[in-house]
């Protein structure tokens, strides 16, 4: 049964959704990859469902295929391809937030406001953060909380990836601990500092409505009559 369904669910699902957002960070540079350029538009099949083809669906698809076939070419080459990916990803996340700590304070950041830890001066209620909820008080709280746990874990959930090749390391009982202690550390260490780069860089606003949820690629543009908006702009 835990094979079926991670074969259906688990890891196909991951798979998916990490795919997908490679397509939508890929819209910035390339706006042509985006949910709205449809090649099949939307078929509904039911009042909350619908199939559909866009160009980041496709995007996302034909990336699966291509690491796919990557890995049934060999084992040097996924493991070639996998260290590449794995090494640009953790530069770029450094990148953030070294460029956010280091150069990005502003006024109108959300660090910087004097009501920084009091969600609802800032505009934070239950209602806002889950639209038709009716729960109040503590237990609002404790429920909403729980959803928001969805993104750090998803953040750790291959973790247990790494006990698959347990039968083919050295001292697994020795080498596997550390592994699985330092993936995960620095896992969480990179999340929390690459949200501290955007809480230093961007207001509470420009959080909360970025589009797509890209918050990365948010930035504050300052003119003479606005002292400073956020606004999504793919950089040139």
């Amino acid at each position: 049964m835990f094979g079926w369904t991670l074969f259906l669910v688990i890891q196909t699902g991951t798979i998916a959704a990490v795919a997908i957002a490679f397509a939508k960070f890929l819209g910035v540079f390339v706006p042509a990859a985006g949910p709205e350029n449809y090649l099949v538009r939307p078929i509904p099949l039911g009042d909350h469902y619908a199939i559909s083809l866009s160009t980041e669906q496709l995007v996302a698809i034909a990336l699966i295929a291509l690491l796919t076939w990557t890995n049934t070419r060999g084992l040097e080459i996924g493991k070639l391809v996998q260290n590449i990916f794995t090494f640009a990803k953790t530069a770029t996340l450094a990148a953030v937030v070294l460029l956010g700590l280091s150069l990005g304070w502003n006024a109108q950041s959300a660090a910087r406001s004097s009501a920084s830890w009091d969600s609802w001066i800032n505009g934070w209620s239950p209602q806002i953060a889950q639209p038709g909820f009716t729960f109040v008080g503590g237990l609002a709280l404790a429920l909403l909380f729980g959803k928001a746990m969805v993104g750090p874990l998803f953040a750790q959930t291959a973790w247990t990836n790494v006990t698959f090749v347990g039968s083919e390391v050295r001292d697994p009982a020795r080498n596997l601990v550390r592994a699985l202690l330092a993936g995960c550390g620095i896992v969480v260490v990179l999340y929390l500092l690459a949200n501290l780069a955007y809480i230093a860089v961007l207001p509470f606003s420009g959080i909360e409505h970025a589009p797509q949820n890209r918050v990365a690629v948010r930035r504050c543009t300052r003119s003479s009559a606005v002292p400073a908006q956020c606004a999504w702009r793919p950089r040139s």
